[in-house]
C-alpha cells in the first residue's frame, strides 16, 4: 500500500480531511451481465433435403410459402429444381451472471506531528510493516 504512489496519496488526504486515520474505508462493487443470444442456421433447401431432415409434407409445404413471401425462391441451375433459402436449426443461449465484491479496511490511530509516516525515501517500508502484520497473540 505505501509503495503505490495513488494509495500513499489517499491516506494523505485521509489525514488532511479528517485529522486521522480513525475513518474505515469500504468499497462495494456490484455486477451483474445478462446475455441472450439466438443463432440461425439454414441454407437453401429443396424437398428433398428437408425430407432427409425428416420434415413432413406439411412442414416442407410452410417453408416454401414463407420463403416465397420473403422472395427466397431460385431454381437451381445445375438441377433445376426449386430451391429456397430458410433456417432449419435454431440455437438458443441464455447467461445470467451476477457477482458481488466487497473491499474493507481497518483502522488505526496514527500520531505523526512531522509527517514521517508518509515520507517513505531511503526507508524500507516493508520492515516496518513486517512486524505489525502478524496477529497479536
Amino acid at each position: 500500500m505505501f509503495k503505490d504512489p495513488e494509495k500513499r496519496q489517499k491516506l494523505a488526504e485521509i489525514l488532511r480531511r479528517e485529522g486521522t486515520f480513525g475513518k474505515m474505508e469500504l468499497k462495494v462493487k456490484s455486477l451483474h451481465s445478462k446475455t441472450v443470444e439466438e443463432t440461425l442456421q439454414g441454407g437453401w433447401h429443396t424437398e428433398v433435403s428437408l425430407g432427409r431432415l425428416g420434415w413432413t409434407e406439411q412442414m416442407i409445404q410452410n417453408s416454401r410459402e414463407w420463403a416465397a413471401s420473403r422472395n427466397l425462391l431460385k431454381k437451381n441451375p445445375v438441377h433445376g429444381a426449386d430451391e429456397w433459402r430458410i433456417p432449419v436449426e435454431a440455437t438458443y443461449t441464455h447467461t445470467d451472471r451476477t457477482s458481488h465484491e466487497t473491499e474493507g479496511s481497518g483502522e488505526m490511530l496514527v500520531d505523526d506531528p512531522e509527517g514521517h509516516l508518509l515520507d517513505t525515501s531511503g526507508v524500507d517500508v516493508d520492515s516496518l510493516i513486517r512486524p505489525f502484520s502478524k496477529p497479536l497473540t
